[in-house]
């Protein structure tokens, strides 16, 4: 995340000053503790009688301020071996001619924040490369921050109630696999303006995995949420997250949509599962399954279309040739991922913007441990 200003009365200071502030706080709490230590080893080797009597009061307070001390040194560094050498494809587009046009294209109409976020995540990836299994200090306090809540509120306050039965607050799932970019920021469903005028419409989930999404969809719209998920066991799962939550209104598809009509071979991967893997998962199976377009789907329907949530490991394109007459006729808000290749990361929103349906942009990337990942592209006409 690129760095604030934090306001304080009228005037401002700069985050790295900030920084800088809480370091030297965090340097005189330590010398004071270490103080305090001093002098309490040396009354208990003076033998005063009143303290050896409060001897484990003093204990258990010197480990809380311990504790406390090492909570504000924690720091968590990059070190994310798996997108160091997915996003070989952004170091090929840095060297093409056309870059500077195609980065030019990308930033055209968005807020200075967007442009800042696109700025940093570019120049965190040239920091990155080349730096296998390194540990490197690129978060900023505020990302800080936010990773240590993610730790504490996330990752540790999933609750195991069965093997087939796992939850986090309200939401259940049927499997271990809580994402902060779904539970925690939602999608970036808060960077959307007038969530308000969902309410009457149907969302469409595409990729929907194990149904995590749609336990962040549902409460949206009094209509339908229908999903997209192409992997039969993935498919399987996301039927059980649909009953343990005891939704109503949720279509499951086992389908793939993309820009035409056809059969297709699944490389089952986890949830990195797609029509073309990297070669970094390791492809479990090859599974057929019906591809369509959404388009086609849609025709013969009474959906109402409101939002529409496209993360399909890369097809995001392909998907787009099959659903613009949609796209077109309703005008929904998109949430499209860009960050899986160059292509897209730089493509999608010249695509969008091509068609002159009148839609203004932001991007939105969650504090996740990653540069690069979850990057979404929100599309919203206004």
């Amino acid at each position: 995340m690129p760095r604030k200003v934090v306001m304080i009365s009228k005037k401002s200071i700069p985050a790295a000053k900030m920084e800088s502030i809480a370091r030297k706080n965090l340097f005189d709490v330590q010398r004071k503790f270490h103080d305090l230590y001093a002098l309490i080893k040396l009354l208990r080797k003076e033998n005063h009688e009143e303290l050896e009597k409060n001897t484990s009061l003093i204990n258990r307070k010197i480990d809380k301020m311990q504790i406390s001390l090492d909570a504000v040194n924690k720091k968590i560094f990059y070190n994310n071996n798996y997108e160091r050498q997915v996003i070989s494809s952004f170091y090929e587009m840095y060297e093409r001619s056309d870059f500077k046009d195609k980065f030019l294209k990308l930033i055209q109409g968005l807020s200075n924040e967007d442009i800042e976020q696109i700025v940093l995540i570019l120049q965190r990836q040239q920091m990155i490369k080349d730096t296998i299994n390194q540990k490197l200090d690129i978060f900023s306090q505020e990302e800080q921050e936010k990773l240590l809540k993610i730790q504490k509120e996330l990752h540790s306050q999933i609750f195991r109630v069965s093997d087939d039965m796992y939850c986090y607050k309200h939401y259940f799932l049927p499997v271990k696999h809580f994402e902060a970019s779904v539970f925690c920021y939602k999608h970036g469903i808060d960077c959307i303006e007038n969530l308000d005028v969902l309410k009457n419409k149907d969302i469409l989930d595409v990729g929907g995995f194990i149904g995590d999404s749609i336990l962040i969809f549902k409460p949206l719209t009094d209509k339908r949420v229908i999903s997209f998920e192409a992997v039969k066991e993935n498919y399987e799962i996301l039927k059980q997250t649909v009953e343990l939550n005891r939704l109503e209104n949720v279509i499951a598809e086992h389908m793939a949509l993309g820009s035409k009509e056809c059969v297709v071979n699944m490389k089952v991967a986890g949830s990195c599962s797609s029509l073309s893997p990297n070669d970094l998962v390791t492809v479990e199976k090859t599974e057929s399954v019906q591809m369509t377009t959404l388009d086609s789907y849609i025709e013969s329907s009474d959906i109402d279309v409101g939002l529409i949530k496209v993360d399909i490991e890369g097809a995001e394109q392909d998907f787009m040739k099959g659903a613009r007459k949609t796209i077109e006729e309703f005008k929904p808000i998109l949430l499209m991922s860009i960050y899986h290749n160059a292509d897209d990361f730089f493509h999608i929103k010249p695509v969008i913007e091509s068609w002159n349906l009148g839609y203004k942009f932001k991007i939105h990337k969650p504090t996740d441990f990653s540069i690069s990942r979850e990057v979404l592209l929100i599309a919203e006409v206004r």
